[in-house]
């Protein structure tokens, strides 16, 4: 550092109109030199101009060197609710020892969270705070013992539209991510300042830090949802160095209520009312059975993937009884929706029914299935003596057709006597007359039988026609299905008035479309 300063105030020696052969040496092994008072006034006039261009260039930092930086500062958060259900993911950075910063957003509903440093296998546990900042989505947190170092907070009045800055944080619970952007617009809001950037925020990003290329915090990092599309914005640091020399003895997260409305409201919505769940329907498989389906929907202007949410089932009490973990790792497109199955125990549906209601509705099934199974007892009966109709119309049929061959053939017999002029010629003329009027006869039983034959195709046609509409009612009214199978179909829609599911989106990130 003194090798540099020398060389800067030979310098200006020079820039000044000096020689360094009006300078002599002091110490001729440290190459000191001597001015003369003219000389040191007009170096002490340009050198802190020199020095303000020289620092910043020296302060910069490559990509690698400021992940590497500021990587150990920053904590993922996962925030939870009195029950231990997870209610979001979030980022956050210490700024002090043991004190982490993040968006109030993060810690809505919650009672307690850890934080985990990214690499570190260690959670720090999250129940008190000890600053709140509702209008500027602020909060800072306190946690156990941790010798974390803390980012330094730049002053945001100094940044500008074109500057480099990057983001780090934990998009979708992946932890320490490290995007490159830029800032690219100072918003004026009724309540401050925004600085909008480029580099991507993912829902799970929130909070984290949003560094310069000397690694300092300009801004804490914050999405919203304006019009399906999804906006980045850096919380001004002036904010946050404001916050901290506000901040008290700690308070338990639980004791936290919203008093006033963010500024971020008035931009628009939370990035995680882009993605939607929804349109649930439990498994056909059984009643016995947790298995369900549910609808993810992609509200926003671009694919997302990797989405994380939960289905949390309430009794009729209003309690909640289970929760379901819903995960999608595909790629979800603008305007569409995938259907993604979840499973929670079985018992969870039963006590979400109104059984009151469900035992009403057996009943009556069990009633009209008594009704139903009489009317089939008649319907059988009928079938039977229809059968039996047919069954002696064949025999009669049977028979005629019998009786006539034998007529015929004894007819057919005497003719051929009569021919051959064999026996009683009188005797054989008299019987073939008897027969020739018993053929009349057997040509009018000849006739009924044609008759006959089509009342028995007729009522086989009836018959037929029974079975198939025996087949159809049986089908149509359940009466072939079992208790089980009825209550399954009648539980559907029972739910009793004061159950409820609760849908939570926890986290996504953008993806490629090409995906």
């Amino acid at each position: 550092m003194i090798g540099f300063l020398q060389g800067v105030l030979r310098w200006t020696h020079t820039f000044t109109g000096s020689t360094l052969a009006q300078s002599q040496p002091l110490d001729k092994a440290n190459d000191s030199f001597r001015l003369n008072p003219n000389q040191f006034m007009r170096s002490m006039i340009v050198l802190p101009a020199l020095l303000g261009l020289a620092l910043p260039c020296m302060a910069a930092k490559t990509p690698r060197e400021l992940a590497q930086q500021v990587f150990p500062s920053v904590v993922m958060l996962v925030m939870h609710d009195a029950e231990g259900r997870t209610t979001s993911l979030g980022s956050g950075f210490f700024v002090r020892t043991n004190i982490i910063a993040s968006n109030r957003h993060v810690t809505e509903g919650a009672v307690g969270g850890n934080a985990k440093i990214a690499g570190a296998d260690k959670r720090l546990k999250i129940f008190e705070y000890i600053a709140v900042d509702e209008k500027h989505d602020l909060i800072l947190l306190k946690v156990e013992d941790h010798s974390a170092p803390p980012l330094p907070v730049a002053d945001s009045a100094a940044a500008a539209v074109g500057d480099s800055v990057y983001s780090v944080g934990n998009p979708r619970g992946l932890e320490g991510t490290f995007a490159p952007g830029a800032i690219s617009g100072v918003r004026k809001v009724a309540d401050g300042t925004l600085i909008q950037i480029s580099a991507p925020i993912s829902p799970g990003s929130s909070g984290g830090p949003i560094v310069d290329t000397t690694g300092k915090v300009i801004g804490v990092a914050v999405a919203t949802l304006q019009g399906g599309q999804n906006l980045n914005f850096a919380i001004p640091s002036v904010y946050l160095s404001k916050l901290i020399q506000e901040a008290t003895s700690p308070k338990p997260l639980k004791s936290l209520s919203v008093k006033a409305k963010s500024f971020l409201a008035d931009l628009g919505d939370n990035p995680l009312e882009g993605v939607e769940l929804g349109s649930f329907l439990w498994g056909q498989r059984s009643l016995l059975s947790g298995d369900f389906t549910v609808s993810l929907r992609n509200k926003l202007q671009e694919p997302i993937g990797n989405v994380f949410g939960l289905v949390i089932f309430h009794d009729p009490v209003g309690k909640p009884i289970d929760a379901a973990t819903i995960r999608y790792s595909g790629a979800i497109y603008p305007g569409t929706a995938r259907r993604v199955d979840g499973q929670v125990d079985a018992s969870v549906r039963k006590l979400m029914i109104d059984r009151e209601k469900l035992e009403s509705r057996m009943q009556r099934w069990d009633a009209e299935n008594a009704s139903a199974k009489a009317e089939a007892s008649k319907r059988d009966a009928k079938i039977s003596e229809l059968e039996s109709q047919i069954d002696d119309l064949t025999t009669k049929m049977s028979q005629t057709d019998i009786a006539l061959s034998d007529i015929e053939r004894q007819i057919s017999e005497i003719e051929r006597q009569l021919v051959a002029s064999e026996g009683d010629q009188e005797s054989l003329l008299k019987e073939h007359r008897r027969l020739r009027a018993e053929k009349a006869k057997l040509d009018l039983q000849f006739n009924d039988l044609a008759l006959l034959r089509d009342q028995i195709r007729k009522l086989k046609d009836e018959l037929s026609i029974a079975r198939r509409m025996e087949w159809v009612r049986r089908g149509l009214d359940g009466e072939t299905k079992t208790r089980s199978d009825v209550l399954q179909a009648e539980a559907e829609g029972l739910e009793a008035p004061n159950t409820k599911l609760e849908f939570r989106i926890i986290a996504y990130e953008f993806v490629d479309s090409a995906q």
